[in-house]
């Protein structure tokens, strides 16, 4: 070995000593006080993992399952009454009749108010489906989706039958004479 290359170890040995870290001489700060150097961060060796961002776990399968059965019930029911709602003056005469209310008169108000009735029940049923199936999608609950889509319905219904049952005026003739 030449002189030359051991004078270039000895240099190389020195530089890794040099960076070594030298002890602070100041005093550790107490509880309280702040420190006026800076803190001293070592550099990653390597890059952290990457962070998995917290998922929901799936919904219960018991909360799919309802769904998708309150899902077809409401599907069911939509295609089921749709022919009765197109002709819903026939319908409404023949609960006058069983009822003993007298001859339902309004059968214009009454085919346009089933019209109204089938889209609205249309709409429903569709949001419920794509709503619900976001929602188990997303991992949430999805059961009462369909739920409040059906109460909805019903409410709508049941608003449309008694404001075409306070129109007609057989049900006003029948309640004179109930009353005298």
């Amino acid at each position: 070995m030449s002189a030359d290359s051991a004078g270039a170890s000895a240099s190389w040995t020195g530089s890794a000593a040099m960076t070594e870290p030298t002890p602070d001489p100041r005093p550790e700060p107490r509880w309280g006080q702040y420190s006026d150097a800076p803190p001293v961060v070592a550099a990653p060796e390597t890059l952290p993992p990457p962070t998995v961002a917290a998922q929901r776990p799936p919904a219960p399968t018991s909360d799919v399952v309802l769904t998708v059965l309150l899902l077809g019930i409401g599907l069911v029911d939509v295609i089921r009454q749709f022919s009765s709602f197109a002709n819903f003056a026939s319908v409404m005469r023949e609960s006058y009749i069983q009822l003993g209310y007298g001859e339902f008169t309004s059968d214009a108000l009454a085919n346009s108010m089933g019209v109204a009735q089938n889209v609205v029940r249309v709409l429903l049923i569709l949001i419920a489906i794509v709503w619900s199936a976001r929602r188990i999608r997303q991992h949430q609950r999805a059961f009462w989706v369909p739920l409040a889509a059906g109460g909805a319905a019903a409410l709508v219904l049941l608003v449309g039958i008694l404001a075409l049952m306070l129109i007609d005026p057989a049900l006003a003739t029948y309640l004179n004479t109930l009353t005298g």
